[in-house]
């Protein structure tokens, strides 16, 4: 099943920590409300892309923590947006990277231009792209970035492009990127089976859920590479975030917390 990804204005993970700029939320959860980057001054072209920016800052968009899958099918591209002038020449240009949990990139799975000029009122520019084959591991994450590109003559300097995003479905401000394959958020489902071994374990950073129906507790937070060795008496337990008191300790064995 195809996943879309939606450009929010919420702050991407607190894990993602690398690199300088904004980072915001790519989400699959769409926004309700339309939020405009700054009117992003053009430059002289011919250009290599002009990052889209935010406050002032340039802008970039990661996902959660997602299971290793890869990915090869087509890419799909909605933004919408706008330039000050058809004298600027500005076009959607979108990079797509893999990256890992702190944000690190790892490697280039597409980047795309849609060589389509952008007019002067809002409008929404969609195209396809055939990505680089990309196997994500266990806790990557997908990073994308939006420039303006040379689009009908080389950009010219002293206009703004704006690019929209973090609205409802069909009107200003939908922007997305779709992948053809089902991307799936990392968050370890806690089996029955699982737990009568005793065992919960986490080797990225990331949650553990232990759902309702099985347990009626709320969250095990286990740190990167733990095992957490889960007794009765630390089931009956309603929620554990890391910090045990000795107490606690003592009804249950901890590796690695």
């Amino acid at each position: 099943m195809a996943t879309k990804l939606f450009m929010r204005d919420d702050g991407a993970s607190a894990e993602v920590t690398v690199g300088a700029g904004t980072r915001r939320l790519l989400s699959t959860q769409q926004g309700a409300a339309k939020v405009a980057s700054d009117a992003t001054a053009t430059v002289a072209g011919p250009t290599t892309g002009v990052q889209a920016k935010r406050s002032s800052n340039a802008i970039s968009w990661f996902s959660p923590s997602l299971v290793g899958l890869t990915i090869s099918g087509t890419v799909t591209f909605n933004l919408w947006g706008l330039e000050s002038n058809l004298a600027a020449n500005c076009g959607f240009d979108v990079l797509v990277e893999r990256v890992n949990a702190a944000g690190t990139v790892q490697s280039t799975i597409v980047r795309s231009e849609h060589g389509t000029e952008l007019g002067t009122t809002a409008a929404v520019k969609n195209w396809t792209a055939a990505p680089t084959s990309t196997t994500l591991n266990n806790g990557d994450r997908i990073k994308v970035t939006v420039f303006a590109n040379d689009a009908g003559g080389n950009m010219a300097s002293g206009q703004t492009f704006t690019f929209d995003y973090g609205a409802g479905t069909g009107v200003d401000g939908d922007s997305f990127v779709q992948f053809t394959e089902a991307l799936v958020a990392l968050d370890t489902r806690v089996t029955t089976e699982l737990l009568e071994t005793g065992i919960v374990r986490s080797s990225v950073p990331g949650n553990a859920r232990v759902s309702t129906e099985v347990l009626e507790v709320g969250l095990l937070r286990v740190a990167p590479g733990a095992n957490a060795r889960v007794t009765t008496e630390l089931i009956e337990v309603a929620i554990w975030r890391g910090t045990i008191s000795s107490a606690l300790r003592s009804r249950a064995l901890l590796l690695g917390v």
